[in-house]
């Protein structure tokens, strides 16, 4: 199944959801909660509970998912659809993308960290 449709099914079943538009953002606070603490736990600064990285990788990927799946949920209470979400997704990307042309040492800067990331396996020690 595609994205588009993916979150086109999504949007058709928030409609249908008892839930308002406060407790959806309760939700949202709680999953991205749940993202940050897997996020934690694959990095190694949080307690991997005795995890695989295979493990720790499907739960960080599944968290994201969720909070994917809740702010989609919540485009159909300010009456936006995808093509809205698609445009604003795009405005913020050129901006995003932009900071790297216009700092080009943060830019340097950030693929260091990430080739150390790489070269430690993320921080994570299996040993430990």
């Amino acid at each position: 199944m595609s994205l588009q449709k993916t979150l086109t099914d999504i949007i058709k079943s928030s409609k249908e959801d008892p839930k308002d538009v406060f407790q959806k953002l309760v939700k949202l606070q709680e999953e991205t909660g749940e993202l940050a603490d897997a996020a934690l736990r694959r990095s190694g600064l949080k307690n991997p509970k005795n995890k695989t990285i295979e493990q720790l990788d499907e739960a960080v990927l599944e968290e994201i998912a969720d909070v994917i799946m809740i702010v989609t949920a919540l485009l159909p209470h300010f009456d936006f659809k995808i093509q809205d979400l698609t445009r604003a997704l795009e405005f913020k990307y050129d901006k995003w993308q932009s900071k790297f042309d216009k700092y080009p040492k943060w830019k340097s800067n950030l693929e260091r960290y990430r080739e150390y990331q790489i070269g430690t396996e993320n921080g994570y020690n299996q040993e430990s």
